[in-house]
């Protein structure tokens, strides 16, 4: 989750065609990224449907409004997140823990 997410056009877009506050639809991005993280290495959530995520989100049209603002893609299979590889999955994790550790030298070493 990033910081500024908060104030993502994507996200104003997602309140308004959910007709819901940007807290509880920024919840409802927590709860499909970290479940996304946590079940997937490819970003594809097999048996994952739209009313899926609306069902587990509480938010009715949250699963076609992610679809709609390119954030989801919905195929055959489930639901595949869009360019997860850059914010999921090993590598991801690996470049982060590798900026962390990083910025730790720079602290310490200055």
């Amino acid at each position: 989750m990033r910081d500024n997410l908060w104030d993502d056009p994507r996200v104003m877009k997602l309140c308004d065609l959910t007709h819901k506050r940007e807290a509880e639809v920024i919840g409802g991005l927590y709860w499909m990224w970290a479940m996304a993280d946590g079940q997937s290495t490819d970003g594809l959530l097999s048996g994952l449907s739209l009313g899926a995520i609306d069902r587990k989100t509480g938010i009715k049209g949250l699963g076609a409004a992610l679809a709609k603002v390119g954030w989801i893609t919905e195929g055959e299979d489930g639901v595949e997140i869009a360019r997860f590889d850059e914010h999921n999955g090993m590598s991801a994790k690996r470049r982060a823990v590798m900026a962390k550790a990083s910025s730790k030298y720079r602290v310490t070493s200055s």
